[in-house]
């Protein structure tokens, strides 16, 4: 059954899973009948950096200002760096299967654009 089809049932389901390899499997399951695959992951927002008027990527492991580390480790956490490993982790699978398959990260910069920003690390 498609994912998308399988997504929509779970979506009406009371069910939930909370174990990474079960997620992983229910992801999986279907990669075996696709050709090609898009993978997102690795998903993180740009913060401005007033001092170097620069965009920086909100991965608080990579950060060196401490004012925007902690902003980041508050905002999003380990989300970035986990959801690409995961989507690694999918892509692994799907070579496996001899599915091609292309990684894709998502940079949302909607609000932390540029120096117009509000003061929010002062």
């Amino acid at each position: 059954m498609p994912l998308f089809i399988r997504l929509k049932m779970f979506e009406h389901s009371n069910h939930s899973i909370s174990d990474e390899n079960k997620l992983l499997d229910f992801l999986t399951e279907d990669i075996k009948w696709s050709k090609k695959l898009g993978i997102l992951g690795g998903h993180y927002m740009l913060l401005y950096d007033e001092t170097t008027k620069t965009l920086l990527p909100s991965i608080w492991q990579s950060l060196d200002n401490d004012n925007i580390k902690d902003f980041a480790k508050t905002i999003m956490g380990d989300f970035p760096v986990y959801s690409y490993e995961f989507a690694l982790k999918i892509a692994s699978i799907a070579n496996k299967k001899n599915v091609y398959n292309k990684l894709f990260l998502l940079i949302n910069d909607h609000f932390f654009h540029s120096g117009n920003n509000p003061q929010i690390f002062n």
